[in-house]
């Protein structure tokens, strides 16, 4: 499986406030640019967070992957296939369709 990260947010929220949401993407990205182009500042600042050596974090940070994107469907198939996999194992109660807990902003 691919590694992956997701900002949450209830679904009542997200619809009463796209703008913010817009607002908060906009601002991650902007973060995630910069941080591509600072990565030894990431570091130190990981590092004094975490409690790491800096240069354990750099390793880190230079292997991630920066940028703020809309869930596709291949990550929407992905996070389907661990559902199910959870659901099987009796980890979550019931089965769940991922596409339709995807919040997708209206135009």
């Amino acid at each position: 499986m691919s590694n992956h990260q997701f900002y949450l947010s209830s679904r009542t929220y997200a619809e009463r406030n796209p703008a913010v949401i817009k607002i908060i993407i906009e601002e991650l990205s902007k973060l995630d640019i910069w941080s591509k182009s600072h990565l030894p500042e990431v570091a130190d600042a990981l590092a004094a967070q975490v409690g790491l050596d800096k240069t354990i974090v750099q390793v880190a940070a230079n292997r991630s992957a920066y940028g703020v994107k809309p869930l596709d469907g291949k990550v929407i198939a992905e996070q389907q296939r661990i559902a199910d996999t959870f659901y099987e194992l009796k980890l979550i109660p019931k089965k769940l369709s991922v596409k339709d807990i995807v919040w997708h902003p209206k135009h």
